[in-house]
């Protein structure tokens, strides 16, 4: 195994210890000696709302303590860091994609905390509750923010989101004007009819994006983005971009008052707004995580921090730009021969 690999993977240690301590286990039960010791403890399910506590009083069980094949898995996974993805890691991970269909992807999914599975299913021209949704030049602009119905979501759920219309400026400027009309060409061309008006991204092949495909084109990207910059944290994922919403709408919300004790209040306008966006059941677990994640952000950028209470309601682009001169627009790459 070469120095330093993430092999073997999580999943396999933790298969192939589980394995082990359960066939260790049946040895000492069955009276066999060994010089392998697999202890016992208390187990009891933990609840992420409060109020199931209140209530409901589980009679705990005894397990097999698995708590030890964490010491088999390598170490880089076991120091995972909870900040926030930085400034010069997005502009590193940006960089690396080979199409810059999942740049612009990952940008949206800032600004709007979507998932995969609905980024890929956002549409060209919308229809129904989202026939306003169209490329920026042919939107109303009467408002900065428009809503967005997301059907059929994780747990088959419907939810309605905020989106800011700077950012599907950022997206028309990025990716459809420069992308997406050549791209429905090679649509037409690989599967004989026009590209659906309700399929927007798809790859320098006219092939529509899957959620799949973002996951392992941002795989390779991380490792392009960790061979440019050895600071890289090699647990970045896509799913980064689903905590930037969040933290952007309590700076906005709280200001300077996120850094005291007022925050600390459960605040049901905020917190019910979070959960909305995010497709979060939890509305209480949802808020408090992400007012954490906000101070982080607020405390490492103390000295600009009144800059942000200023200005709201900012796009990704305009909310980076806030922290430094980083310029988004001009580090996408173009499209090579990948999937």
């Amino acid at each position: 195994m070469a120095r330093g690999s993430l092999r073997p993977t999580t999943e396999t240690t933790s298969l192939v210890a589980t394995v082990l301590l359960f066939y260790f286990r049946w040895l000492k039960d069955n009276k066999f000696v060994t010089n392998v010791d697999v202890a016992l403890r208390t187990w009891q399910a933990k609840f992420k709302s409060p109020k199931m506590l209140n209530y409901i009083q589980l009679r705990a069980r005894v397990s097999i303590d698995s708590r030890n094949i964490d010491t088999l898995d390598r170490a880089s996974r076991q120091k995972v860091s909870r900040d926030l993805i930085s400034n010069r890691e997005i502009e590193t991970l940006l960089r690396s994609y080979n199409d810059p269909v999942y740049a612009v992807m990952f940008l949206l999914a800032m600004g709007t905390a979507m998932r995969p599975m609905d980024l890929c299913n956002f549409p060209y021209i919308g229809n129904g509750k989202n026939k306003h949704i169209m490329p920026f030049s042919d939107m109303a602009k009467s408002t900065k923010t428009v809503k967005y119905m997301i059907e059929a979501s994780k747990g088959n759920k419907t939810r309605t989101i905020t989106l800011n219309i700077s950012d599907l400026d950022a997206l028309e400027n990025l990716y459809i004007s420069e992308h997406y009309h050549v791209r429905r060409g090679l649509y037409k061309k690989r599967f004989g009819h026009e590209c659906p008006l309700d399929v927007l991204f798809l790859n320098s092949r006219g092939i529509p994006v899957t959620p799949h495909m973002v996951a392992t084109r941002t795989y390779v990207a991380k490792q392009r983005a960790m061979q440019t910059d050895p600071e890289f944290r090699p647990h970045l994922s896509f799913y980064e971009s689903r905590h930037w919403w969040p933290t952007k709408y309590l700076i906005e919300f709280f200001g300077d008052k996120l850094l005291t004790e007022y925050a600390d209040g459960y605040f049901q306008a905020a917190a019910q707004a979070l959960a909305d966006q995010m497709g979060h059941s939890s509305v209480e677990t949802t808020y408090k995580y992400y007012v954490n994640m906000a101070r982080v952000v607020m405390d490492a950028h103390a000295g600009r921090v009144q800059e942000l209470i200023s200005a709201p309601s900012n796009s990704v682009i305009e909310f980076l730009h806030l922290f430094d001169d980083t310029k988004l627009e001009g580090i996408i790459n173009a499209p090579d021969d990948e999937a």
